[in-house]
């Protein structure tokens, strides 16, 4: 990695970090973070959602191989979104 990605992931990283202390302080909109969606529709995207919405699941991970499968850009280390 050449030290210009090195620093540009740590900076991610780092207002990431930021992100989510202003969500536990209560200073930041949750509203206003990027839609994602989680599994595709039915049963099993109806009990991830519940999970979010209560409390219970707090991260996610995705395999690199499906995102280079769909030609996406993964998502960098510590990105905040909420349920679509």
């Amino acid at each position: 990695m050449t030290p210009v990605k090195r620093r540009e992931k740590l900076s991610q990283t780092t207002q990431a970090v930021a992100v989510r202390a202003s969500i536990a302080l209560g200073t930041i909109d949750v509203d206003a973070l990027p839609r994602d969606e989680f599994a595709y529709p039915g049963p099993l995207r109806d009990k991830l959602i519940a999970s979010i919405l209560n409390g219970s699941k707090t991260t996610t991970t995705s395999l690199l191989a499906e995102y280079l499968t769909d030609g996406d850009e993964p998502s960098p280390v510590g990105a905040l979104s909420a349920p679509h």
